[in-house]
């Protein structure tokens, strides 16, 4: 078993920002997409990007979704007042930061597939929260889908990747070639 799939029933969300989170499930991964946080896509990430991510994930997936579809002006006034009462508590952005990356990086922890050669490896147009979606609907109803954590959604996902004949790197696999 990957460690990632034994993991999965043992994440503790914690807290950022001062704000319990929820568990990161694939809603949420799929609201960050759209909204082109650079916690999902990569890039330089701001201390307001921060918030906004922080502020998603403390909230169940369709709480979330109804928060955002306020008029833009009122999440942009919490937004900004949530980040100057972070400021005014002294919290350190930085550690904050690292601790979201680290929340976020416990749920999407996945085995790496095996690369035959030759082939170069191709990334999907389709982003990884919707994937899960789709996959997961097979078996659950849309609701239960999106709220999902991620962690569960990709164990689910290798799980049947594996059955139907993508092999992964174990643990094992990963040390001998780094060794090599």
């Amino acid at each position: 078993m990957f460690p990632c799939h034994q993991a999965m029933w043992l994440i503790r969300p914690g807290v950022i920002l001062r704000k319990k989170m929820q568990d990161f499930t694939v809603g949420h991964a799929f609201l960050l997409e759209a909204l082109e946080s650079p916690f999902m896509l990569g890039g330089m990430v701001h201390f307001n990007d921060l918030v906004v991510a922080a502020l998603i994930c403390s909230m169940p997936f369709s709480k979330a979704r109804e928060y955002l579809m306020r008029p833009l002006f009122k999440m942009q006034r919490d937004v900004q007042r949530w980040a100057l009462w972070c400021r005014f508590c002294r919290l350190d952005a930085d550690e904050e930061m690292a601790a979201f990356k680290n929340y976020i990086s416990a749920y999407v922890d996945s085995p790496e597939p095996w690369k035959k050669q030759g082939k170069a490896s191709k990334e999907s147009a389709i982003p990884l929260s919707i994937r899960m979606a789709w996959v997961l609907m097979e078996r659950m109803t849309e609701d239960e889908a999106w709220n999902c954590p991620m962690s569960r959604a990709l164990g689910y996902y290798t799980a049947y990747a594996e059955y139907n004949g993508q092999e992964f790197m174990t643990e094992r696999d990963a040390i001998r070639l780094k060794v090599i």
